[in-house]
């Protein structure tokens, strides 16, 4: 991918399209950074010419596309700045016409697949179901889930930790205690224990109750007047593509919408809370 934006030389993808040369058999190439308004499609194509190409796209709903890659991107690479300016960094990513039309000019009209996600016409729900039987492939086992998102207190207490350069095991140990609603009830039912076990006196005793208190099972931190604004300005496209390519608007829906809010992004307590506990 790095090659593709133009960040390194074409070395893999030379050595890719000088491989394929010997074969008429269809090929995959998978990648979740494929359709990334950094990318030029028409690269692809002029790297493997005489191949009729196709792009077979998953579409997230763009709230739930915000408030994952946001968790993502704050635990993976210690992203320190809030949502809002996460979503104003992103908002080419969310122009799906925009990348649509780029990806069929370069491919051939009809070539660009559009499936949503989460996927609900399969009957174990599973994208890699989905994706073989989409290009007719035997049903391949889906396997375990390798890389969870943090939960919307873990994911607090890793964003202060990266705007305030906090210690890693520091922080680890906070996002266990928050990890869901059971270990925080835990948490605080051993409260006494815990902070003299971890010589913390009042006031971090305190900031541990606030932190514990209100942990929510599958909470989003985006807010509603967020949300609805962000589908107000993306959401349409998204439909509009999927509808013209047989899906109805119901199949593209948010799994974060039906979901509690976290009101911790805009509480500057439990900002400083967890900053106190952190040691910063």
């Amino acid at each position: 991918m790095l090659e593709l934006r133009g960040e390194r030389r074409l070395h893999a993808w030379n050595e890719l399209a000088a491989g394929l040369q010997w074969t008429q058999d269809r090929v995959l190439l998978s990648h979740e950074g494929f359709f990334d308004p950094r990318i030029d499609p028409q690269a692809i194509a002029h790297l493997l010419p005489g191949r009729e190409l196709h792009a077979l796209v998953y579409l997230r709903h763009p709230v739930d596309y915000l408030e994952s890659s946001w968790r993502e991107w704050v635990r993976r690479w210690r992203y320190p700045r809030p949502l809002l300016e996460w979503t104003r960094e992103r908002s080419r990513w969310l122009e799906i016409e925009v990348l649509y039309e780029r990806w069929e000019k370069a491919f051939g009209v009809g070539h660009v697949h559009l499936r949503p996600y989460p996927i609900k016409h399969v009957p174990d729900r599973s994208v890699v179901t989905d994706f073989c039987r989409a290009l007719g492939l035997p049903r391949l086992e889906s396997a375990p889930q390798a890389n969870p998102s943090l939960g919307a207190r873990q994911a607090l207490v890793r964003w202060v930790a990266n705007r305030v350069q906090a210690d890693d095991m520091q922080c680890q140990t906070l996002q266990g205690l928050v990890a869901d609603a059971d270990v925080a009830a835990q948490a605080r039912a051993q409260l006494p224990e815990l902070c003299a076990g971890a010589g913390l006196g009042q006031r971090e005793r305190q900031a541990l109750e606030f932190l514990l208190s209100g942990v929510e099972p599958g909470a989003r931190l985006m807010d509603d007047e967020f949300a609805v604004a962000i589908e107000a300005r993306y959401l349409p496209g998204y439909l509009r593509l999927l509808q013209a390519q047989g899906w109805q608007a119901a199949d593209l829906s948010s799994s974060w919408r039906s979901q509690p809010v976290d009101q911790g992004l805009d509480d500057p307590g439990l900002y400083a809370a967890i900053r106190l506990l952190l040691g910063r």
